[in-house]
């Protein structure tokens, strides 16, 4: 019979390993490193003011070496942050106000994936002359559809895939979104990437590969 010392340790030790830095992928051992391959769309889920940042950091530093680090954004908190740690080598690609006025007023599936389309094939023409790139989209829940004239999580997750879809068929490159855990956003997106990457609020974080 397990002693009280006994129960309390291993109540901990499940409690460590739910969130670590050695997380569980099909009873096998990752680490970010590994998430990193050619082609791997990635989702990285944190709660609103987590330290997101520090993890893009170790991302970066770990693609840095052979491949270009891309930042999509709408705002330039990230490029900042990345120049303060004292990283400048990155492409910025800014979205328009005009495209962030226009998710607002897609009004059927047929604009939806027009718009997506429309914004996978900028990125596109920005990076045509980079062999490999790590496409960093930061914030998507500022980039995803916002229009509440239909079922707003389908929606989402027809704007994302059709985006994904675009930029990898034409090429060999991470894609990373970088989602705010506000309403359903996040959990709409975890069904159209390859990798989720969940972290928590002390910055810890676990792994989940998807069958797509």
């Amino acid at each position: 019979m397990l002693e009280i010392k006994e129960i309390n340790e291993l109540g901990n030790k499940l409690l460590s390993e739910d969130f670590n830095t050695s997380p569980i992928i099909n009873s096998a051992t990752y680490d970010l490193s590994q998430i990193l391959v050619d082609k791997n769309s990635i989702l990285i889920a944190r709660p609103v003011g987590s330290g997101k940042l520090e993890l893009i950091l170790k991302l970066i530093n770990l693609a840095k070496n052979d491949r270009k680090i891309v930042i999509v954004s709408t705002n330039y908190r990230l490029e900042n942050f990345l120049k303060d740690n004292k990283f400048v080598d990155f492409l910025p690609i800014h979205i328009s106000q005009k495209y962030v006025e226009d998710r607002f007023n897609v009004r059927n599936i047929g604009e939806i994936i027009k718009i997506s389309k429309k914004l996978g094939t900028e990125i596109i023409n920005e990076i045509k002359n980079i062999d490999k790139a790590v496409i960093i989209i930061y914030r998507a829940n500022d980039l995803s559809p916002a229009s509440n004239c239909h079922d707003i999580t389908a929606t989402k997750q027809e704007f994302w895939s059709s985006l994904i879809n675009t930029i990898k068929f034409k090429k060999n490159t991470n894609l990373i979104l970088i989602c705010d855990k506000i309403g359903q956003e996040c959990e709409a997106l975890s069904s159209v990437v390859d990798v989720v990457v969940e972290a928590d609020i002390n910055g810890r974080y676990k792994i989940k590969k998807n069958i797509i």
